[in-house]
């Protein structure tokens, strides 16, 4: 397996895992994270009201007013620890267990947004970072080519990718099925299992992020066919388990891959990822 392929299928596997959490410690440190991230707010307003007290003496060729220059000095002093005691406490977050991700406040923001504009097609849950699409009403039964309405709102999540807050972070996209076996001909064809229609559902997900500008380096694309139901499957499957995540994940990139962020893509290989073994649940003459 190629390395990158084998970094993508290692982030998938940590973040669809479960780690030992203590919520109460957990719980405890975002409290503290979230006071130390509003005074860092605090100081930058701070900051930006002494810059424009110096360069109004300045302008007015008065001389330099040294206390102000002090209190400037030291409010950019304290900001600078505080962000860097944040970004350590940002660590200590993951740490506690694999499916906690701390977006910043304006992607989080932006993807409550979202949600709560198209609740009928995602959800959104913060503390993976995750962005959770309806298979039923992002592809017609049985296909990977996404529908208008969900491409829209696709669009828009491309926007939220593009923030400047957003830059450091990549999307890993997950297709998932449910158990009902692909029995119809004409779909079996391009699909032979559940685990190639998730993947090429993944991978439809991706052209369309792409397409709206997002960088082919931030993507990682994944499936896991049948196989991470989320409810019971009954005699036709669960609408649950028909579905495609997108969870953003701190950059793995390289310099180099950063570097090549905005050249032209290869394009999506033709050819379906290898085909898992045949699954034996009860066919669906209409999927």
């Amino acid at each position: 397996m190629k390395s990158w392929m084998m970094a993508c299928v290692l982030g998938a596997l940590a973040l669809t895992s479960i780690g030992c959490v203590s919520q109460p410690d957990y719980d405890r440190l975002m409290t503290a994270y979230k006071q130390e991230k509003e005074q860092v707010v605090d100081l930058q307003g701070q900051v930006d009201e002494l810059r424009a007290r110096v360069k109004a003496l300045q302008e007015a060729n008065r001389p330099g007013d040294q206390d102000l220059l002090k209190k400037l000095q030291d409010a950019l002093k304290q900001k600078e620890d505080l962000e860097t005691k944040v970004a350590q406490m940002e660590q200590q977050l993951r740490a506690l267990g694999a499916e906690t991700v701390v977006l910043p406040g304006s992607v989080d923001q932006a993807l409550k947004d979202l949600a709560a504009a198209n609740p009928e097609l995602l959800t959104y849950d913060p503390k993976r970072g995750m962005v959770k699409f309806s298979a039923d009403l992002t592809f017609d039964l049985g296909s990977d080519i996404v529908k208008p309405a969900a491409v829209r709102v696709l669009d828009k999540f491309a926007q939220v990718m593009k923030l400047p807050d957003a830059a450091k972070y990549e999307a890993l996209i997950v297709g998932h099925t449910d158990n009902v076996r692909i029995a119809k001909p004409s779909t079996r064809a391009k699909y032979p299992t559940n685990w190639h229609l998730s993947v090429y559902r993944a991978i439809a997900v991706k052209d369309v992020l792409a397409k709206a500008g997002v960088p082919q380096s931030r993507f990682c694309v994944a499936g896991y066919g049948q196989y991470r139901p989320i409810v019971p499957n009954g005699p036709h499957g669960a609408q649950a388990n028909r579905r495609v995540e997108i969870y953003l994940v701190p950059s793995t990139a390289s310099g180099v891959a950063q570097s090549e962020a905005g050249a032209t893509a290869a394009p999506t290989p033709a050819a379906p990822p290898a085909a898992p073994p045949a699954d034996n649940t009860p066919p669906e003459m209409f999927k």
